[in-house]
């Protein structure tokens, strides 16, 4: 399983925006979504994480930095505009929507790593800026926003459209994204000593991270109250 990790660790590449969607793109997405599973599986069984290692010791963590960033750009500015193509291409839209999660999450496992901070070389600067984007969207949010707060009706559920299904899915994967944004900007604080100059300007002058956090803890995203009950965001996902 090491060996397998480390080769398709070792055929990462930053695909650009026009790319996302080609067969090459496609074969990549299925690669990072094996290797974040089997990162997860190591996690949970406090094994070997190989795959974290292998991300550092290939020097692609700056990859997934970089291609983090360009899906999520492609969400914002290219989705909107190829909407309509959702009854007929549905699956592809989902797994190009998807894919800013499957980055995110890897991320956040390998900055749980103290040395991972040392194998992303410039690309830390474009982490912290994905970061602060991510805590200004939780500071935001209304908790009656929180995806899968709002129960909708039998009715509306069977009305909605491939369409209305891309755009629910884009919302939760947007808050999903944004945890794993949240975990991983605690994750650069716990680094600081060791970022280069640069990443800490970014993080307290150029952004104010301290007040974004001040408000997501008075906000609490990762609760909502859904069918009477409390549920906690935890490992990806809501647990009562």
């Amino acid at each position: 399983a090491a060996s397998e990790a480390q080769r398709l660790v070792q055929l990462l590449e930053v695909f650009k925006l026009e790319d996302i969607g080609t067969k090459e793109w496609s074969t990549q997405h299925q690669n990072l979504e094996k290797l974040n599973m089997q990162a997860q599986l190591s996690i949970m069984q406090q094994s070997d994480e190989f795959v974290v290692e292998a991300f550092m010791d290939f020097e692609k963590v700056q990859v997934l930095i970089v291609n983090l960033v360009i899906i999520e750009l492609w969400k914002e500015k290219v989705l909107p505009s190829v909407l309509d193509l959702a009854d007929s291409h549905y699956v592809k839209l989902y797994l190009a929507t998807y894919h800013e999660v499957v980055l995110a999450g890897l991320l956040e496992k390998t900055f749980f790593n103290s040395s991972s901070s040392s194998s992303a070389g410039d690309a830390l600067v474009e982490l912290a800026d994905f970061c602060h984007r991510k805590l200004v969207y939780l500071a935001s949010i209304d908790h009656d926003d929180i995806p899968g707060v709002r129960e909708q009706p039998a009715e509306a559920i069977l009305a909605s459209t491939d369409q209305d299904r891309l755009l629910e899915n884009a919302s939760s994967i947007t808050f999903a994204s944004a945890m794993s944004g949240l975990t991983l900007a605690r994750f650069l604080t716990d680094q600081a000593s060791s970022l280069p100059p640069a990443v800490i300007s970014r993080l307290v002058v150029d952004q104010d991270f301290v007040q974004a956090a001040a408000l997501i803890l008075d906000r609490r995203p990762w609760l909502r109250k859904r069918a009477g009950r409390v549920e906690e965001w935890c490992d990806g996902r809501w647990a009562a």
